[in-house]
């Protein structure tokens, strides 16, 4: 907002805790809504969705994350990056079908186990799991020795994040 209120002093803490104290800002907010749920979904087509809005809420999410994480709580946290690009990744490689070779005998010979495209809702649950074992694998050795957590968890996830494209060829 490029405006406040100057002088407009609460007395009560029902009064001081509300999200949007001026008028003008609530009825804003209020045709945003209406207008994001009963026109838009109505009137855009595929490309304005998958092209625009799908990256812009991507975007909007990590940054309200990393704004409850900077804001709230007072940390810098740059392995967060790390783990949003594991949940990317597999969630897209979950997306388009996933390629599993296992190992079957002595010789080194190897078997490919094709997984088919899985849904967007599924894909995204899957890959909430595989970041949540990813970050636990990490966090998980810094509860071993009570020292500076938060920056080597930082550090595991920068690394991670730039190790992870290596692994599966993609390089950087």
């Amino acid at each position: 907002m490029f405006y406040r209120e100057a002088g407009d002093y609460k007395t009560t803490y029902v009064d001081d805790n509300q999200t949007f104290p001026i008028k003008f800002d609530r009825y804003r907010y209020y045709l945003i809504l209406l207008l994001g749920f009963a026109i838009i979904p109505f009137v855009i087509n595929d490309y304005w969705v998958n092209a625009i809005f799908l990256p812009f809420l991507i975007y909007a999410i990590a940054a309200i994350g990393l704004n409850i994480l900077t804001g709230y709580c007072g940390q810098v946290s740059l392995g967060t990056g790390g783990f949003m690009a594991v949940g990317a990744y597999s969630c897209y490689k979950f997306m388009t079908g996933l390629d599993i070779w296992l190992p079957t005998g002595a010789e080194g010979e190897m078997v490919q186990y094709a997984l088919p495209p899985i849904n967007i809702f599924f894909s995204v649950l899957l890959a909430g799991f595989v970041t949540a074992l990813v970050g636990g694998s990490v966090w998980s050795s810094l509860f071993e020795d009570q020292g500076v957590l938060s920056g080597r968890g930082d550090v595991g996830g920068a690394v991670l994040s730039c190790l992870a494209p290596k692994q599966v060829g993609m390089g950087l």
